[in-house]
C-alpha cells in the first residue's frame, strides 16, 4: 500500500484562499445570473457595457419617460442621509446650506428676483407670499395674499411694485415696500397662471384670447413691443402689441408648453 508523500499531506485546501460564500450572497448571485440571462434573451443588454461597468448589472431598457422628477437633489439628500455610515458612504459633492431653506408651510409655486437682485418674492399653494433678502433671511410675509395658490410674479421696472396672479382668478398689484395689495384686477373669469409687467410701462399681460385653452405663460421682449404667449393649446404665438395683432404662430410641441424666455430685442 501506497504511503502519501508529506508535501501532498500539508497541501491547503482549494478554497483555502476562498472563503465560502454566505448563502445570502450566493442566493443574491443567483437571482442576479437569471435576471441577466432573461435580460439577455430579450436583446437588452449590451454584453460589451455589462464588461465595463458594474452598473450594466441593473441596466433597464431605454425608453421615453412619461414623467418629471418633481423632488430636488437636496430632498434626495435629505431622506438617505440617515443611512450614511460616515465618509465612506457620502456624496462628493455636499449640498450647500443656502440651497436648502424651510421657506413655506406648502409647496412653493412661484419665484421673482428683483432686477438689483437684492430681493426675491415667493409664493406657494396656499396663497402666501413672502419677502427674502439675497442671503435668504426671511423679512416680511402676506399668508392671506391670494385665496388659491399664487401661480406667477412680476416686478416693475423701479423694483417699487411687484404683481402676482393667482388660481382664485385675480391679478394683484402690491406696493412692495409696505407689502400692501394696491389693486385687484377680476377680469378673468378662470385660473391665472401667469403674468408679466412691462419693461418700461404700467402695463401688464396676464393672457389672450388668441389661444383655445389656458394660456400658461406670457412674457414681454426687452423693448415691450411684442408678446410671447404659450398655451395648453400646444401652440406659442407672437403678438405685436402696436398693431394689436399676432405675428406668428409656433407650432411644434406635443404637450403642454410649461416655459418660456425670449432672447430678441
Amino acid at each position: 500500500m501506497r504511503q502519501s508523500s508529506a508535501s501532498s499531506t500539508n497541501l491547503p485546501p482549494p478554497d483555502f484562499h476562498h472563503p465560502q460564500q454566505s448563502p445570502y450572497e450566493s442566493h443574491a448571485d443567483s437571482y442576479a445570473a437569471k435576471r441577466m440571462r432573461k435580460l439577455t434573451q430579450r436583446g437588452a443588454v449590451d454584453h460589451t457595457t455589462h464588461a465595463d461597468s458594474y452598473a450594466a448589472k441593473r441596466m433597464r431598457k431605454l425608453t421615453q419617460r412619461r414623467a418629471v422628477d418633481y423632488t430636488s437633489t437636496i430632498v434626495r439628500y435629505l431622506q438617505v442621509r440617515m443611512w450614511q455610515r460616515d465618509s465612506r458612504d457620502r456624496t462628493i459633492l455636499q449640498p450647500t446650506p443656502a440651497a436648502a431653506v424651510d421657506a413655506h408651510e406648502q409647496a412653493v409655486s412661484s419665484m421673482v428676483w428683483s432686477h438689483n437682485e437684492n430681493w426675491m418674492v415667493t409664493g406657494d399653494d396656499g396663497g402666501a407670499i413672502k419677502y427674502w433678502q439675497n442671503n435668504m433671511n426671511n423679512v416680511k410675509a402676506n399668508k392671506s395674499a391670494h385665496k388659491e395658490s399664487v401661480r406667477d410674479l412680476s416686478f416693475c421696472r423701479t423694483d417699487l411694485k411687484f404683481c402676482s396672479c393667482s388660481d382664485d382668478t385675480t391679478v394683484k398689484v402690491w406696493d412692495f415696500a409696505k407689502c400692501q395689495e394696491e389693486t385687484s384686477l377680476t377680469g378673468h373669469g378662470w385660473d391665472v397662471k401667469s403674468v408679466d409687467w412691462h419693461p418700461t410701462k404700467s402695463l401688464l399681460v396676464s393672457g389672450v384670447h388668441g389661444h383655445k385653452n389656458t394660456v400658461l405663460c406670457v412674457k414681454w421682449n426687452d423693448n415691450g413691443n411684442w408678446v410671447l404667449t404659450a398655451s395648453k393649446d400646444q401652440i406659442i404665438k407672437l403678438y405685436d402689441i402696436r398693431a394689436m395683432k399676432e405675428l406668428e404662430s409656433f407650432r411644434g410641441h406635443r404637450k403642454d408648453f410649461t416655459g418660456r424666455d425670449n432672447d430678441f430685442s
